[in-house]
């Protein structure tokens, strides 16, 4: 009984032995030389195929980039679940599009539901599987071949082909998902993605190094005329393809990620200095040897680089060859002729925020929708036949470097900050309810039911707020036709009872004015002190420090509340001479009118008020209003007090309304703490619509 208890013991634990080293570690047996290698998918010829019954044919890649994230969660945190990503899927297929693109590997649930997805749909939807590099690998040496970058990099590429060929368990990974991923998505994975943004000083700092070599033959990859980053990629993507090749019998494109700033191109030395471009990726130094059957393409983000940058091409032989070609009428064009290998755009957006770089007064999801449509018939008109839309949902934890400053980071996931552009680049959002209510700006009463009113002379009015906005809803008088002030004191020491040019008097200091002047008049202004890019951003837009000369906390002058941004190549182009600072500020205080009900046929999605009859309806974001954190209720301290941001916590605040030349008595309002979630409405944008009808157009 005890040899039989014992021989037991010992299958179960070689058993137990074998499925870590095979699903956990991802030891194999390799495959013979001669079998045949299965290829469904490949790139040559400048084209994209897919195998179908034996027959390969061209395939257009129509894509959308799928975030891990929901509201209220990090980029980490794969909370999504099977059902969700299911039907996800159903509206991206309904929308059009035949690839969803992920650039990194994902819990079980994502790859569990493409799984049941596609073995339930007549058309499948195709995967671009990423892998991404750490930034904290990236940064710790500043040089690719240290094995802390390097050999992360190729422990992530061997678990994606495990993962999307359902052969891995991981447990305790910190960086990329978890699960048993048992369910082989591989029929439908056209390719492999290497990177997404690569820091720049990584990359320099491994082509400054003499160590490293700048040249590198594998397998199945193989370089010419490569730099030592390049020589690195191609180390990387051809253990990728060598893993799958060996372990599968499997093999399918692959590519590393590049984008303008570090394109192909050499520039004029001054212009280059300029945008900072001083590193150089291209595809067209590394190539298939005879081994590797499915081929490389190349892929690009594209940011919406002006065209002015053919003008600052260095005279060198390649950009000449390129430019005598006659084809060259754009830098989308410039770069589809420069690539032999099929070229695809894996990541391009528009963003539906309240106010962007681009567009300071906002845009508009139906703007976002047309946008979208408009960049993809620039990819079309020059040649370039594949194109990959970032992203599919809004995603909360994003941050910009013109409004991160001002936020707590470690809760920026928990509320969509509406001035942070990157993000609304979704095409469908997550709107929070507030209890059982979803606040709609149209005017109407009935979002401020359970909210007591405050009686005023002629008028009463409600506050109120969710995760995202400060509301507030006014009753009793005509306000579309009267000009009034709103007065908002948040800070005790800050403020100005008598804001300079409006002859009315607060009994309390205001940090901000909101002005209503009908549909197209009304703005919101900030006492100079507690302008929060002054502080931040003087010294980069004329040199001056903040800190010689401090606005003074009681100083009566109101100013508009702007953003900060840097020139465009285009608008540096067009000056006479060089400024002192490429940085420039826009508005963003300047208050939007429009019906806020998205069922509405006049909606505007970037509305911030709108009149009811003898009524009017406000939202205010937390950003305009200087909050570090809104769930808690922390907002800036007196920037000059702490020398630049540092968070307060309020428990309430004094608001005034009343008409110019008044005296206006402040009432305080309580500010309750927020809960760390809530439920959502998952809604499709009007810009999803737009594309709908747009790729429909193009079957």
């Amino acid at each position: 009984m005890k040899k039989f208890l014992f021989s037991v013991l010992a299958v179960l634990l070689v058993t137990a032995g074998f499925l870590f080293l095979y699903f956990m570690q991802g030891l194999f047996i390799p495959m013979n030389e001669g079998e045949k290698v299965s290829v469904s998918f490949k790139a040559e010829n400048g084209l994209y195929y897919v195998e179908n019954h034996g027959v390969y044919e061209p395939i257009h890649v129509k894509g959308i980039h799928v975030g891990q994230a929901e509201a209220f969660h990090n980029a980490l945190d794969f909370s999504t679940e099977k059902e969700t990503f299911l039907r996800w899927f159903q509206d991206i297929q309904r929308l059009g599009a035949n690839t969803i693109k992920i650039n990194t590997v994902y819990h079980q649930a994502f790859y569990d539901a493409l799984y049941e997805f596609n073995i339930n749909s007549e058309s499948p939807l195709y995967l671009l599987q990423g892998i991404r590099p750490s930034e904290s690998d990236a940064l710790w040496d500043k040089d690719g071949y240290h094995p802390e970058f390097l050999d992360r990099l190729k422990r992530d590429g061997r678990k994606a082909v495990d993962v999307i060929h359902g052969r891995k368990i991981a447990l305790n990974d910190t960086r990329t998902g978890n699960g048993l991923f048992m369910k082989d998505v591989s029929p439908w994975v056209l390719g492999f993605l290497v990177g997404d943004e690569w820091n720049l000083d990584l990359m320099a700092y491994t082509n400054e190094n003499e160590g490293n070599p700048d040249e590198f033959t594998g397998a199945y990859i193989k370089t010419d005329g490569a730099n030592a980053f390049e020589a690195l990629l191609a180390k990387i993507m051809d253990d990728m393809m060598g893993y799958e090749t060996r372990k599968y019998g499997n093999q399918r494109p692959i590519s590393f990620v590049s984008s303008s700033i570090y394109d192909p191109f050499v520039y004029e030395e001054s212009f280059a200095e300029l945008i900072g471009k001083y590193n150089r990726l291209n595809i067209e130094h590394l190539n298939a040897t005879s081994r590797n059957e499915a081929g490389l393409f190349a892929a690009y983000q594209y940011d919406g680089v002006s065209d002015t940058r053919l003008q600052h091409l260095a005279n060198n032989e390649m950009n000449r060859t390129l430019l005598q070609s006659g084809d060259v009428k754009s830098y989308l064009s410039l770069l589809k002729n420069h690539h032999e290998k099929p070229l695809m755009i894996v990541n391009f957006n528009v963003s539906s925020a309240r106010n962007t770089v681009d567009h300071p007064e906002g845009v508009t999801e139906r703007l976002q929708g047309e946008e979208i449509v408009s960049l993809l018939e620039r990819f079309e008109a020059s040649g370039i036949d594949h194109a990959v839309l970032h992203s599919w949902q809004d995603t909360w934890y994003l941050r910009t470097w013109n409004t991160a400053y001002g936020l707590d980071a470690q809760m920026e996931s928990l509320w969509q900050n509406s001035l942070t552009e990157t993000e609304h680049y979704g095409l469908a959002v997550f709107e929070p309810y507030r209890g059982e209510t979803l606040m709609r700006v149209d005017g109407k009463k009935e979002d401020f039911e359970d909210i007591d009113f405050i009686e005023k002379e002629g008028f009463r009015y409600a506050v109120t707020r969710d995760h995202n906005y400060l509301y507030l809803f006014m009753e009793g008088k005509s306000f579309e036709k009267e000009k009034m002030v709103i007065g908002f004191d948040f800070l005790e020491d800050v403020g100005t009872k008598s804001p300079a040019g409006y002859g009315m008097t607060f009994d309390q200091g205001a940090d901000f004015l909101l002005v209503m002047d009908g549909k197209e008049n009304t703005e919101l202004l900030v006492q100079e002190r507690y302008s929060s890019i002054r502080p931040q951003f003087l010294e980069r837009l004329k040199s001056v420090n903040p800190y010689v000369l401090k606005p003074r906390k009681d100083s009566s002058k109101m100013v508009p509340i702007q953003m900060v941004r840097r020139y465009t190549e285009e608008e540096i182009d067009l000056l006479n001479e060089r400024p002192l600072s490429y940085y420039t500020s826009f508005t963003v205080g300047a208050f939007t009118y429009g019906q806020g009900d998205p069922d509405a046929k006049d909606y505007v999605s970037t509305s911030d008020f709108y009149f009811g009859e003898e009524s009017v309806e406000i939202r205010i974001p937390y950003g305009l209003l200087n909050f570090y954190n809104p769930l808690d209720g922390m907002i800036h301290e007196d920037y000059y007090d702490n020398f630049g941001v540092e968070p307060l916590k309020i428990r309430k605040f004094n608001i005034g309304i009343g008409s110019l030349n008044e005296e206006i008595q402040m009432d305080t309002i309580q500010l309750s703490p927020l809960q760390r979630s809530a439920e959502v409405n998952f809604r499709l944008k009007e810009s999803y619509g737009i594309l709908k009808s747009y790729w429909e157009g193009s079957r």
